[in-house]
């Protein structure tokens, strides 16, 4: 049985928007639960020690106080479960070990006649390294 394009469309979007909503639950009523307070990060492994800085990397590049409250949710749920639950932990340390930093780049995201100038400032982020240098040569 085939699936003509415009249904696989409409199943991905289904499906994206029920996860949206699986993300807002874990944001706005299992956070609370968990809590910043939860976990004591000077007493967590090092790799979860590691995840923690990075989303406060990004806690700190954000500007506007609604998305650095989501990320610190996100932050305190994620390393909740990965201090907690080795099983996900080991994975997530054998999956996060194959990242290819050299394809994390924002210019793969978008070609360069299509950057507005003003592109970091409309997102409301500060981007960090060289992340968004589009110039460099392949």
């Amino acid at each position: 049985m085939r699936i003509d394009t415009s249904k696989k469309e409409t199943i991905r979007v289904m499906l994206l928007n029920i996860l949206k909503k699986i993300v807002v639950i874990l944001l706005y009523k299992v956070q609370p639960i968990v809590g910043e307070n939860a976990l004591k990060i000077e007493e967590c492994n090092r790799p979860v020690k590691e995840l923690y800085r990075l989303f406060n990397l990004i806690i700190e590049r954000e500007r506007a106080d609604v998305m650095k409250e989501k990320w610190r949710k996100m932050r305190d749920i994620a390393c909740f479960i990965l201090e907690y639950d080795e099983a996900y932990l080991i994975r997530f340390i054998d999956i996060i070990s194959e990242i290819n930093l050299e394809e994390m780049k924002l210019k793969y995201l978008f070609p360069k006649e299509k950057i507005p100038e003003n592109y970091c400032e409309i997102r409301g982020y500060n981007f960090g390294k060289s992340i968004w240098n589009i110039n460099q040569k392949e």
